[in-house]
């Protein structure tokens, strides 16, 4: 006697009634090419369905046909006349997780689908998606539509996941698309998800480095609606999983010390939030595959990134933790040798430990397919906007990949937000007089190629000047280096409106123009500016004490 028969027998049917409930099952199994263990999956079915399952035949049955084969053509018409799942593994499935539907009429199947996704107070739900949701989770079908209405509105209300105001962290609509996603969530009771939540926010052992929660209720939410299985992890399970991660071997420096600090960690899932699913293990081979690759070494075999490097970049770009490092190794190489990307002799411009260098400054090239890097040059190069006085482009091809090359973050920003940052730079520099001719503009653009990227029209004039005294063959006026105080101070001791000035007044000169060289390999602060920000504030300041 099978275990669904003693549960029967138990739940108060008769025998005879037992064996014609298991024989139902066994019919449909047959029909479904179920295997013989399979089918005792079928009927090792506990007390409580056991029950359910014993009122439902005995209230349907004179409604039912008698064979669990034809029972089962009725269930799977309803997802195949809307032209879902039309193999029968997904039928298996449905009779391996839930043979009682078999002793529930279509008709009611067909209502319980209909009245949860139209039910009052829930946002509209659209019943394909509902459909594919219970083909993976084919229990939600035997539940009314009551139970799971209670389900999501006990959560979305929870105490436990409201904040201050007693406000809900969780919208109504947002709780059911990813429910959608992971359909065990619409079954399962609110406080024990609710418990899951507040066990991770409120662990001992999840603490940043100031010794505050690793996560709020709110981010923690939010990373949760992205990766619904979250919702379903016990506290326990991600302590271990973050635990093993920051504690990784792989994840270390030379003494021993951890490369990723829990702040960053948190940072990097809640951009990724696939990253708390990751296996640390994969992920440090993931990791160590990349730095330690053969095609990404230097003649002499020696790796072109260190791990500290590639870590660094990883959670920036949190994916490089997941994807494999063959997947990484391709991404440079179709840069390279992508032609779009190659001189007009077809040779790359690019070398492999350029590309390397640029893409750990911009993680994202690792990422990015290098069609679409390509379509951004070519965007550039080709822009209407971004033409000579005889209409040729102003750049070519190999010189902008050059300069790209240089500041990454060209590669990655669309074609028509780096013409417009172009043309706010050729508007200025042939205003002032500074450039004589589109030439000089496209000449100045790629020596500082940061100016292309930058929204920040001062920060563009700070090129301007300086690049205007060395086309005059000036010497580049004293650059004045913010890093530390000292440096401020010795410059502007040279200056005679700085006698005797006050240690404080250096220090306010200091935190309120803080003058710093944005690009080592150019004199990119202008003299004239310094005066202005420095010798102006000084005479105001001692004005200021001789009154």
């Amino acid at each position: 006697m099978s275990d669904l028969q003693k549960n029967l027998t138990a739940a108060g049917a008769s025998a005879e009634s037992a064996e014609k409930i298991a024989g139902i099952i066994k019919a449909a199994a047959q029909a479904a090419a179920l295997t013989p263990v399979e089918l005792n999956r079928c009927l090792r079915i506990g007390a409580d369905e056991a029950r359910r399952i014993y009122y439902w035949e005995k209230k349907h049955a004179p409604l039912l046909p008698a064979g669990g084969g034809e029972r089962l053509k009725e269930i799977k018409k309803l997802f195949t006349d809307r032209g879902l799942a039309a193999d029968d593994e997904r039928f298996k499935h449905i009779l391996l997780e839930a043979p009682s539907l078999l002793f529930l009429p279509a008709s009611t199947i067909e209502d319980n689908i209909k009245s949860l996704c139209r039910f009052p107070g829930l946002p509209a739900i659209d019943e394909e998606t509902y459909r594919r949701a219970a083909l993976k989770q084919p229990r939600l079908l035997c539940l009314r539509p009551q139970t799971i209405a209670d389900n999501i509105r006990g959560l979305v209300n929870h105490p436990a996941l409201c904040g201050r105001e007693g406000k809900p962290l969780l919208k109504c609509r947002e709780y059911i698309a990813a429910a959608l996603k992971r359909p065990q969530l619409l079954y399962q009771l609110p406080e024990t998800l609710a418990a899951n939540v507040s066990g991770v926010v409120s662990h001992p052992a999840l603490k940043d480095d100031d010794g505050k929660p690793l996560f709020t209720t709110e981010t923690y939410l939010q990373t949760a609606l992205k990766k619904p299985q979250l919702f379903l992890h016990a506290p326990e399970t991600v302590v271990e999983h973050v635990t093993r991660f920051l504690r990784h071997p792989a994840f270390a420096d030379e003494n021993g010390n951890s490369l990723i600090k829990a702040g960053d960690y948190r940072k990097a899932v809640l951009r990724h939030p696939a990253l708390l699913l990751q296996n640390p293990d994969l992920a440090a081979a993931n990791i160590s595959g990349v730095v330690n690759h053969p095609l990404l070494a230097a003649a002499d075999g020696s790796p072109l990134t260190s791990r500290a490097e590639y870590v660094r970049a990883a959670l920036k770009q949190a994916s490089l933790f997941i994807i494999t490092p063959d997947t990484v190794v391709g991404k440079i190489n179709g840069i390279i040798r992508h032609p779009d990307l190659s001189g007009t002799d077809g040779r790359p411009v690019i070398d492999k430990a350029a590309c390397l260098k640029a893409a750990l400054k911009m993680p994202a090239l690792f990422v990015i397919l290098p069609e679409t890097i390509a379509a951004n040059v070519n965007g550039v190069v080709r822009h209407p906007a971004l033409q000579n006085e005889q209409g040729q482009p102003m750049f070519k091809r190999e010189d902008y990949i050059r300069a790209a090359i240089r500041q990454p973050s060209l590669l990655v920003q669309a074609p028509q937000t780096v013409a417009e940052h172009v043309t706010i730079i050729k508007d200025l520099l042939l205003k002032e007089e500074i450039c004589p001719d589109t030439a000089a503009v496209a000449d100045f653009c790629l020596t500082n190629p940061i100016t292309m990227v930058l929204g920040s029209d001062n920060l563009k004039s700070r090129y301007l000047y300086a690049y205007a005294k060395r086309r005059r063959g000036e010497k580049p006026g004293k650059k004045i280096i913010a890093d530390t105080k000292g440096k401020m101070r010795d410059y502007l001791a040279q200056s005679d409106f700085s006698a005797d000035l006050p240690e404080r007044d250096y220090e306010r000169l200091y935190r309120r123009h803080r003058i710093v060289v944005a690009d080592g390999r150019a004199n990119v602060l202008a003299p004239r500016t310094a005066s202005v920000y420095g010798i102006d504030i000084i005479r105001s300041l001692r004005a200021g004490k001789e009154k």
